[in-house]
This record gives C-alpha cells, structure tokens and sequence, in this order.
C-alpha cells in the first residue's frame, strides 16, 4: 500500500523531515504567496527558501524552482509534472505519490526524501544525490539517472524500466523486485547492491561490476555484456543467457 501524508506533518514525520523548525512561518509566507502568483500566471521562482514549505497537492504543472532551498518540504502528491528542480536542495523532502513526469531535477539534492509511489517517468536525474532517499514502488522508468548516487536508497519494486543508470552508485542500494528490463546499466559497480527477484531481462551490463552479493534469485536473459563486464566467479553469462557484445 502506498503511504499517503497529510498536509500537516507531525509523529512519526520527524525522519522524513530533519530540518523540521518549530517556526516555520518565514515558509508558510513563502509558500502561500508562490501559490497565489503561479495562480496569477507566473511560473518563474527560482533561488526561494521554501524550508519546511507545505505544498501537499498543489498544482504547480510547470513551475520553474530552480536552485530553490526545499530541505523538509511537503510536496506529496502535488502535480510537479514539466517542472524544473534543478539544483533543487530538497534534502529529507516529502515527495510521496508527488506527479514529476517529465521534471527537471539535474543536480538536485534528494538526500533522505521520500518518492514513494512518486510518478518520475521520463524525468532528468542526472547527477542527482538520491543517497537514503526512498523511491519504493516509485515509476523511474525511461528517466535519465546517470552519475547519480543511489547509496542506501530503497528502490524496492520500483519500475525503472529503460531507465539510464550509466555511471551511477549503486552501492547499498536495495532493487528487490525491481523493474530493469531494457535499462543502462553501464559502468555501473552493484557492491551490496540487493537485486534479489530484479527483472533484468535486456538490460545493459556492458563495463559493469555485479559483486557476489548483489546476486540473487533474479530474471536476467537476454542481458547484454562485454569483456569489461566484471560477474561473481560461480557466475556464467552464457548459460544464465546473457548476450555477448563483440
């Protein structure tokens, strides 16, 4: 089930949001006084301190927040669609069932946030700092994600298919039942990397180094690799039915 969050934040919150301050009115302007301009027309926001905003459901297809300061913001299911968050810091923000289809998000900083169920399809990640963030049952697919950190991150059962992992850290990170089928996967080191029942079915493991640990029961035919493709030792690519590129 995916988990839903008010618009007022309290209890058990406390770990989603770090940066929550007892007096958070400076962010309450702020962000009322957003919502009234982009009603008015405006889009254009860049550089706001909106710490600890609440911005539970709001429609805000569009807006450009770029460089924005968003640590411990309430953005669950707000409609984020076409946005730019680049360079966005949005550490330990609450993003959860959040519409960012086609969203902006290069450089942004999503250390410890909640995606949750958030709808990132087609999204630009690149060099995003996605370490502790959660993104469990989160829709990443076709979304560019390379060179990004993905350290700690639970992207348990999440869809990431066709997704660009080139050159990101996924060290620690947990795709159980995830969904990699067709994904970039180049140049990719998966140490600790959980990819237990993963479906990488036609994924691109050329340059990529899949450590012992990362393998278990998985679906993984038709993968491709080269000579740069590091597996365990008990490992054999032709017999699991991996594709080799000459």
């Amino acid at each position: 089930m995916l988990e839903i969050r008010p618009p007022l934040i309290s209890g058990e919150d406390h770990l989603a949001h770090p940066t929550m301050k007892s007096n958070s009115e400076p962010s309450i302007d702020q962000s009322v006084d957003l919502l009234r301009r982009y009603a008015a027309g405006e889009r254009k926001f860049t550089g706001l301190s909106l710490v600890d905003a609440s911005l539970w459901r709001s429609h805000l297809e569009g807006v450009d927040l770029t460089d924005c300061i968003l640590n411990g913001a309430n953005l669950g299911e707000a409609n984020l669609s076409s946005s730019s968050l680049v360079r966005a810091a949005m550490r330990g923000a609450y993003l959860g069932r959040t519409n960012l289809n086609k969203a902006d998000l290069q450089g942004a900083n999503l250390w410890q946030a909640s995606l949750r169920g958030a709808d990132l399809r087609r999204a630009l990640l690149r060099r995003v700092n996605l370490s502790g963030a959660n993104l469990e049952q989160a829709d990443l697919s076709r979304a560019s994600l390379s060179e990004s950190k993905f350290w700690g991150a639970n992207l348990r059962a999440a869809n990431l298919m066709g997704a660009n992992l080139r050159g990101s850290h996924l060290g620690g990170a947990n795709f159980w039942r995830a969904n990699l089928r067709t994904a970039d996967l180049g140049q990719v080191e998966l140490h600790e990397t959980d990819l237990t029942e993963a479906d990488l079915r036609g994924a691109n493991l050329v340059g990529a180094k899949l450590g012992a640990d990362s393998f278990g029961h998985h679906q993984i035919e038709g993968a491709l690799y080269d000579h740069t493709t590091l597996f365990p030792d008990d490992f054999d690519p032709i017999k699991s039915g991996l594709q080799l590129m000459e």
